[in-house]
């Protein structure tokens, strides 16, 4: 049995972080599935790396894959990552910039920890500030004169400046403990102005110099949920949260945010006061996403000081932050200072993560690791599991993909799962890590520093070898047919590029902004109110109104009628009347002389007077001057008739004609024909006749004669004779005026031309030169507006192919080409995170990085050069690991559907893995037998008992002495089992006997095992299932049986 025993091991794979065999259940192999002696217990490299083993800048992928016990043919799959940062090397300090922002709400004067409900018995939150702001302040500005640089925003129910950027530690400090608690909490304000300060610095202390190739952080504080918030009243209305207009706010003389440049505006806040709501909740969140979003891009970090208020606020502040890992939520001064100074060495000593999260939507941004099922294997089930930190994570599946469904609102919230991105289609499983969510140690230490060190992601899922499924032939079945992990090292990352040369950034072109006035020009046109008046009760509906940058330019806009007069002052004078309306959310005021008469001209006749469409205007003039050919009736109400014009021109306004009077006539109805004639002249030069030659555009054939009583000689000029012709086509008449004929050739054909026939059809009624007065009122207002001037531009186009990108500066006025790329096989263009892009060019073994950004709107252009190694390609930038652990089953024989899977296992009387013999040795155990399947049963079963022991018995023997079905029936047939047992579950229960003929060498216990059950499947194959044999208990293969020795036990 020894053989065998090693035989049905060599299935079991080895869990690989401990590098041992899983212990095999003596439950039963399934049927028709056996393993090799010479098969390996798991395939390819199962050694795992230890964390500090990586270098910096590297990232370590592996898998690992774990057999279930049998029966089971399950295997547990772990794809995992990890990663190591990286520094900079450089030849001169990279500076730093970094905004402090401060929460100075009342709340902060309140007690740290607040432990028997008095606020303010104990140390205050500003004071446990204060110290931790020492700490951070010593680590980043040691002294002074150096390149690291911090500003400092407070905020309540308001936010301010309190100090521009400074490299002085005592300033630093001096500012911080002179702060004062007192107002709201206003998030929202507090991140407007640290945005102000950190996109734009030279105007806060610093030169461009001293910000070059900066590393940019915000550090944002809180006590408290956001109970206020920004936002700007003005004409026209005007969304506060955008890039742009954080830009243009400013602060005024008490470096208190304000309007900055937008003068006819105001700054004001809401808001509850006390708690958040909605509004104050998405504005903060609106803020973060523009501060991390757009610029220079910071890390922002975000403490936290964990209250009451900590479940409302805390999505909050996870949003603020760049990610969880720069998210802190001190509970007491002890760890408020922890988390400053941890920010503070973060901040002094950048590090870089192996890769760049660009684009969650770029995958630049990811570890991307794909798994293969190998044939025969499907997953048993819709959850996935992911280890991080130390904490296990459910993803769930939806469809194709599987998400990570935890409320934020959840205690145990982790927003680094939900970034995670996973997926199962065609049996390949794809899970893709971001840069932010990859753990990484921290790069080697420089001098004092300690290293800390991570623990790797990992995804477990379960497989399954679908022994039922069709098809499956004799053979090794691989867990994995294919195990990939790929990713895109950033072009500074030592450990995959070489150092070559870095060249100093060179400034190309600074956007600016130029502020100017812009004047709006208003016209509005209404009806004259005759013997009424116009008053706030009976306002005029405006028949026409436009906008325009000058008087002479206006454009009209449909539906007039549609504006709101909001006030009208009728002195009975135009020209001393008053108006003011709303348009766009804004009013307009028409003053004293802005209003005055205009007289609208117009002729037009219909043969309905109730119809408007059966109107023609045949003139319109809405002033005298200025005539419009696309005027026509709108309208018709009893002798008002209401025309409108303009709709082709400058825009849509109408004029309504009062009481109309017409004049009855005949209408006629006119129709039309085309013809060609030819004229035969004489020596005489007079014409013998004429005939006509084409009609409508059809050659008339033969030629069809002219009467000479149908055409009069009109008069004759210059050889050419002018006739007037009727001539009769379908019953109408048509008179043709003019027709040139040129006499002084024998034959002459006239030009095409037209005649005409009108036909009386009734009754017309015919208006002209109708007058009517009306209204018109004009004004302008004039607002300052500020215009970015654009120095530089980005023209990128990824969505043809080849991409490209073309770098633009102005020269002169006009626009110049700095760069232009396009993408292919040894070039590579992606966005970076400095608001560029950066463009990868490989010649021969050389890689040429270029790198455009942007800081402080100025346009930077680096070049440098390096080589690659450890894997990656320089053509596409990728490093791929091929991963090679698989587990395996292996099937000798096709399995067929009628094939039953028996399984077993050995307890005592009492389901337990210990059993207590008497004084002669004897005990009884139990064989759970279970036959499961499609077909009928197994006959021909036979069980085979084995022992361990410390000191070998003189005899063992065991005996069947009773067999049960599951409804507790015997089925013993003569003692023996029945020839053939069906599929179900049956207890056997056997004897077993272990005699000593010396009491003194009997030990403490003996182990019974089941060894194997051998059976015949209704095919006529032979089957054995094969079981462990050694001394350790087994839960579900060996029983303890223990023994009453010399000593009385």
């Amino acid at each position: 049995m020894k053989n065998k025993l090693r035989k049905a091991l060599s299935g079991i794979l080895a869990c690989i972080f401990a590098c041992m065999l899983i212990p095999m259940s003596a439950a039963a192999l399934p049927a028709g599935l056996e393993y090799d002696d010479d098969g390996k217990l798991v395939t390819g490299d199962t050694t795992i790396r230890a964390a500090d083993s990586l270098s910096d800048g590297e990232v370590y992928t592996y898998t690992t894959v774990t057999g279930n016990p049998l029966p089971s043919t399950d295997f547990t799959v772990g794809l995992s990552a990890i990663g190591q940062k990286y520094r900079v090397t450089t030849t001169t300090t990279v500076p730093t910039v970094t905004v402090l922002v401060v929460d100075v709400s009342g709340s902060m004067d309140w007690d740290i920890e607040n432990h028997n409900g008095d606020l303010y018995d104990e140390k205050s939150r500003m004071d446990s500030l204060k110290e931790a702001a020492a700490t951070f302040v010593d680590t980043v500005v040691p002294g002074t004169g150096g390149t690291n640089y911090v500003a400092v925003v407070t905020y309540s129910t308001y936010a301010y400046k309190t100090l521009e950027f400074t490299n002085s530690n005592s300033t630093l400090k001096s500012t911080i403990n002179g702060l004062n608690a007192d107002g709201g909490t206003n998030t929202h304000g507090g991140l407007i102005a640290a945005y102000k300060m950190i996109n734009n610095p030279t105007s806060y202390g610093l030169t461009a110099a001293q910000v070059q190739n900066a590393a940019y952080s915000v550090v944002f504080m809180s006590d408290g949920e956001p109970t206020y918030y920004y936002y700007l009243s003005g004409s026209p209305s005007l969304s506060i949260n955008s890039s742009t207009v954080y830009g243009n706010l400013g602060f005024n003389s008490s470096a208190r945010l304000s309007t900055g440049t937008y003068t006819s505006y105001s700054l004001n806040v809401a808001g509850p006061g006390s708690s958040s709501n909605s509004d104050t909740l998405n504005n903060a969140q609106s803020a973060a996403n523009i501060i991390k979003t757009t610029g220079v891009k910071p890390t922002v970090y975000s403490v936290y000081i964990k209250n009451e208020s900590y479940t409302s606020a805390r999505s909050t502040m996870e949003a603020i932050a760049t990610s969880v890992d720069t998210t802190y939520t001190p509970e007491n001064s002890t760890s408020l200072t922890a988390a400053f100074a941890k920010i503070a060495t973060s901040i002094r000593d950048t590090a870089y993560t192996p890769i760049e999260e660009v684009d969650l939507s770029s995958p630049v941004s990811f570890v991307t690791m794909s798994y293969q099922m190998g044939a025969g294997y499907i997953l048993p089930d819709s959850t996935m599991t992911v280890s991080l930190g130390g904490n296990s994570y459910t993803m769930t599946q939806h469809g194709t993909s599987y998400t990570y469904d935890v409320s934020s609102s959840d205690a145990n919230y982790n927003a680094k799962l939900a970034k995670l991105v996973l997926t199962v289609e065609d049996g390949i499983i794809t899970w893709q890590i971001p840069a932010s969510v990859l753990p990484c140690n921290s790069p080697e230490p420089v001098g004092t520093e300690t290293q800390t060190f991570a623990t790797p992601i990992t995804l477990y899922f379960t497989i399954r070898f679908n022994e039922s499924a069709a098809g499956l032939a004799a053979g090794t079945y691989p867990t994995s047919s294919s195990i990939t992990a790929s990713f895109y090292p950033t072009t500074a990352n030592p450990f995959y590029y070489t150092a070559g040369t870095t060249g100093t950034a060179q400034s190309l072109a600074v956007n600016s902004t130029s502020t100017h006035n812009v004047t709006t020009y208003y016209t509005a046109a209404y009806p004259y109110p005759g013997s009424s008046s116009y008053s706030n009760s009976n306002t005029p509906t405006l028949t026409g109104f436009g906008t325009g940058e000058s008087a002479s330019s206006i454009t009209y806009i449909s539906n007039p009628s549609n504006i709101q007069v909001t006030a009208y002052n009728d002195k009975n004078n135009a020209s001393n009347d008053t108006m003011s309306l709303t348009y766009n959310n804004s009013s307009v005021s028409f003053g004293t002389g802005s209003i005055s008469f205009k007289t609208a001209t117009a002729s037009f006749s219909t043969t309905n007077k109730a119809d408007a469409n059966a109107y023609t205007v045949t003139k319109f003039t809405d002033d005298g001057t200025h005539y419009f050919s696309d005027a026509e009736v709108s309208a018709v109400s009893g002798n008002n008739i209401t025309i409108t014009y303009g709709k082709t021109g400058d825009g849509p306004r109408s004029v309504t004609f009062t009481g109309v009077s017409f004049t009855t006539t005949t209408a006629y109805e006119t129709s039309t024909i085309t013809a060609k004639f030819k004229g035969y002249y004489g020596s005489d030069y007079w014409l013998d006749s004429m005939s006509l030659v084409e009609l409508n555009g059809v050659s008339v054939s033969p030629e069809q004669t002219v009467s000479s009583s149908n055409y009069d000689l009109d008069n004759y000029s210059n050889g050419y004779d002018y006739f007037d012709i009727d001539l009769q086509v379908g019953g109408k008449w048509y008179s043709f005026n003019d027709v040139q004929l040129y006499y002084r050739n024998t034959t002459s054909t006239s030009d095409l031309v037209t005649g005409t026939n009108q036909t009386a059809t009734g009754t017309a009624y015919v208006a002209t030169d109708k007058t009517q007065s009306y209204y018109v009122a004009t004004t302008s207002t004039s607002s300052t507006v500020t215009e970015n001037i654009e120095n530089y531009r980005f023209l990128y186009d990824n969505a043809v192919t080849p991409s490209y990108l073309t770098v633009q500066v102005k020269s002169g006025g006009a626009w110049t080409n700095e760069g232009s790329y396009t993408a292919g096989t040894s070039t590579s263009i992606v966005p970076n995170s400095q608001g560029g892009y950066t463009v990868r060019t490989i010649s021969g073994s050389t890689v040429t990085t270029t790198a455009y950004t942007v800081s402080d709107n100025t346009l930077y252009k680096q070049v440098s050069t390096s080589g690659g190694r450890n894997g990656v390609s320089l053509t596409t930038g990728i490093v791929t690991h091929t991963l090679s652990v698989n587990g395996a089953m292996v099937l000798h024989e096709s399995l067929s559907a009628e094939e039953c899977i028996p399984s077993a296992t050995l307890k005592s009387p009492t389901g337990t893995n210990l059993a207590t013999a008497n004084s002669s040795g004897v005990a009884d155990l139990v064989l759970r037998l279970t036959v499961s399947g499609e077909a009928v049963g197994i006959s021909n079963v036979a069980v085979t008992l084995g022992y361990s022991a410390s000191t070998a018995p003189d005899t063992f023997t065991y005996t069947l002495t009773a067999a049960k079905n599951s409804a507790g029936t015997s089925i013993l047939e003569g003692g023996n089992l029945p020839a053939t047992l069906a599929t179900g579950t049956y207890y056997l229960t056997y004897r077993t006997t272990a005699s000593y003929s010396d009491p003194q060498s009997k030990p403490e216990f003996y182990t019974v095992g089941l060894q194997s059950v051998s059976f015949t499947l209704p095919s006529g194959t032979a089957r054995e299932l094969i079981a462990a044999t050694d001394t350790t208990p087994d839960a579900d293969q060996q029983v303890k049986v223990v023994l009453i020795t010399a000593a009385g036990h």
